[in-house]
């Protein structure tokens, strides 16, 4: 359950006195009550429900339950009967601190970027309100960003400042027939730092290497708890097949200079009791197909078994030992392959893959261009000479 408000129905039998205060308390998470946690309290006499909050820096676990006792006479319920998962607040998103923008663009907070899922921009660092993307950039201002991972909306946000430049204005020149002469502008043009996604992957395909298939592979495509899955066999050690995972729909400007890309990966193994699921390649692919670059698989690391966990690989200025084009970012065959092992040798393990998102990190440089009108006009040439 995410760590917010919820609500715990309990029904009474016999008579409570007047002042009497029904308490919900939360075990921990394997379930025991010795050290309980009260999350929410009502006064009542009868039965009724209780408003309860998962304390932000409860520990994640899947096996936490709940009960309600009573002040008047003092007496303890038995739990809800079944155990309950406590998600992992995420993290606050990445992302440039510090964001440019051309005032001739009129930017808006659509044109923030920050890296996660369930990205959301606020006006205050805690609390404040929700700004909808809609909402023009002024210069100078604070933005803050979240991210929302199952359910759960990080506390920590991205604090982002926004510069916006006013467009170059160009000094009178007077120029005598036969003659020749320089323009000038009065500004410069900054480099503009751009990020694209995370976006969600468009497909999935099975195949190549040794071991098991991958099955129900249009799941790839949304946080959404369908799965891509595949159970490894028990071996020295068992093997999957390669699950290629392409068509993330960018539409990287062509004049970028590609610096970072990220890959994140919500998955998770059936268990991982005496050697699990592990990573064997998760490389970056141009083809649909074939690795390039570097390996980012985590070497000898079981999967968790907790449904919420996203992988991150990569970061903000990693090329994966390659260099990148906008046109090969582009294509629907850009995308990554992953393999998985079974490090158990006595037992299968299953493989869960809900959602791979790609996130592309780039520069646009500076450059002042000259044209013969003030809109559209034929282009003359770069730079203040």
């Amino acid at each position: 359950m995410p760590r917010e408000s919820v609500t715990v129905p309990y029904t009474v039998t016999g008579t409570f006195g007047a002042g009497n205060v029904f308490t919900a308390q939360l075990s921990n998470s394997v379930g025991s009550f010795a050290s309980p946690t009260n999350i929410g309290s009502v006064t009542a006499t009868g039965s009724g429900s209780i408003s309860a909050t998962i304390p932000p820096a409860q520990a994640a676990g899947s096996g936490y339950r709940i009960r309600v006792v009573s002040s008047w006479p003092d007496f303890t319920g038995t739990d809800n009967g079944s155990n309950l998962t406590v998600v992992a607040l995420p993290a606050a998103p990445t992302g440039s601190a510090s964001q440019t923008f051309c005032s001739s663009d009129n930017p808006t907070v659509a044109d923030l970027t920050a890296t996660g899922m369930g990205i959301q921009w606020y006006d205050m660092s805690s609390g404040g309100s929700a700004l909808p993307n809609s909402t023009a950039l002024v210069n100078g201002n604070h933005y803050y960003a979240s991210q929302t991972v199952s359910g759960c909306e990080s506390t920590s946000r991205l604090d982002v400042t926004v510069t916006i430049n006013n467009a170059p204005t160009t000094t009178g020149v007077t120029i005598c027939q036969g003659g020749s002469g320089g323009l000038t502008v009065t500004s410069t043009c900054d480099d503009i730092n751009g990020t694209a996604g995370p976006s969600f992957a468009g497909s999935a395909a099975t195949g190549g290497g040794t071991g098991s298939s991958w099955t129900n592979l249009s799941n790839i495509s949304a946080d959404d708890g369908n799965v891509v899955n595949t159970s490894v066999s028990n071996g020295t050690p068992g093997n999957s097949e390669n699950l290629h995972i392409t068509n993330f729909g960018f539409n990287i400007p062509s004049e970028a200079t590609i610096i970072g890309i990220t890959v994140a990966i919500n998955r998770w193994g059936s268990s991982t009791t005496s050697g699990g699921i592990q990573d064997l390649v998760v490389g970056l692919v141009k083809n649909g197909t074939t690795p390039v670059g570097e390996n980012k698989a985590i070497i000898n690391t079981n999967w968790p078994n907790l449904a919420s966990t996203v992988q991150t690989y990569g970061t903000s200025s990693d090329l994966w030992l390659t260099t990148w084009t906008p046109a090969e970012i582009n294509a629907s065959t850009f995308g990554l392959t992953l393999d998985v092992i079974n490090a158990n040798t006595s037992s299968s393990r299953t493989a869960s893959v809900d959602f791979a998102q790609i996130t592309v990190y780039y520069t646009i440089f500076g450059e002042i261009r000259w044209y013969t009108a003030s809109t559209g006009g034929t282009f003359l040439g770069t730079g203040s000479p």
